[in-house]
């Protein structure tokens, strides 16, 4: 079981990554042939600044899942370093307890916000997509790292005594 879950999340962050990176260089290509054209030719692109920022959002949240897996977020371990290993399992469920609640209340308001008439009836000024591509970066994001949590919590229960990494 624990190897289907894995490969789905490989599979996850594979493209995830992929996505994510092409979101970050289409934005940064955007941005500096936007810096060329006005230098140069005292002109812009009108839809530039608004598609290198959604590119950016959907970057970030799409990108955090694979960050949270690959452990490498800025985190305090000073403390939890110093519990002793039969405790300190307990406090990672707790943690990872808090994140799940808080990534459901996410989701959950994020898909509601989605779905809501007002964003189901706008289009964005400048590109003129419906804006339910934009907001939907917060629940799928969401989602995401919903799993890789939930990935987490299974380790925890199915690692053995003694070992200390999730």
């Amino acid at each position: 079981m624990m190897q289907i879950i894995k490969k789905i999340g490989d599979g996850i962050d594979r493209v995830s990554l992929i996505i994510s990176g092409t979101a970050v260089g289409v934005a940064s290509a955007i941005v500096i042939i936007q810096i060329f054209l006005r230098y140069f030719f005292g002109n812009a692109l009108s839809w530039a600044d608004e598609l290198s920022r959604y590119c950016m959002v959907y970057a970030t949240y799409i990108a955090l899942p694979c960050v949270y897996r690959r452990k490498t977020l800025t985190g305090i371990t000073i403390f939890v370093e110093k519990i002793p290993l039969k405790i300190r399992k307990y406090i990672e469920l707790l943690a990872l307890a808090l994140s799940i609640f808080f990534l459901s209340i996410t989701i959950f308001f994020g898909t509601k916000q989605l779905l809501s008439p007002s964003v189901l009836r706008q289009i964005t000024p400048a590109l003129k997509i419906p804006m339910y591509i934009p907001y939907f970066s917060v629940p799928l994001g969401a989602t995401l790292l919903l799993y890789f949590i939930l990935e987490d919590v299974l380790h925890i229960f199915n690692r053995k005594e003694g070992s200390d990494t999730i």
